[in-house]
């Protein structure tokens, strides 16, 4: 395996490759994605998605605002020369049914070679 990125939130944020923004501007306030000692798998740091921003919202404040609309986007990066690749990501939710969404996307396009 060649590693291409790895992200533990231990040091500065972002880390280059990158990109936090809010969605929606500041419409309903801005908030996108910063590290925070909130749950941390290891380490003392994770990825909060309401701690960045004019309007940053601390967890510890009670989780995240209504309507926060972040974006955590790494890339791009190019894949079209491997044989096999793999994603691995931890993450902790707590989410209000029918209102909050976490997705992920990978962009990408496979096909068999």
């Amino acid at each position: 395996w060649t590693t291409i990125m790895t992200e533990n939130f231990e040091g500065a944020f972002p880390n280059p490759g990158w990109t936090v923004f809010d969605g929606d501007g500041a419409v309903n306030g801005e908030y996108y994605w910063d590290d925070d000692s909130f749950k941390p798998y290891t380490g003392s740091w994770s990825g909060w998605p309401a701690n960045g921003g004019a309007d940053g919202y601390s967890p510890s404040a009670g989780y995240y605002p209504n309507n926060a609309w972040s974006w955590f986007v790494y890339g791009p990066f190019d894949l079209s020369d491997a044989v096999d690749a793999e994603l691995l990501f931890y993450y902790w939710l707590e989410t209000e049914i029918n209102f909050d969404i976490f997705n992920f996307f990978t962009g990408l396009s496979c096909t068999n070679k």
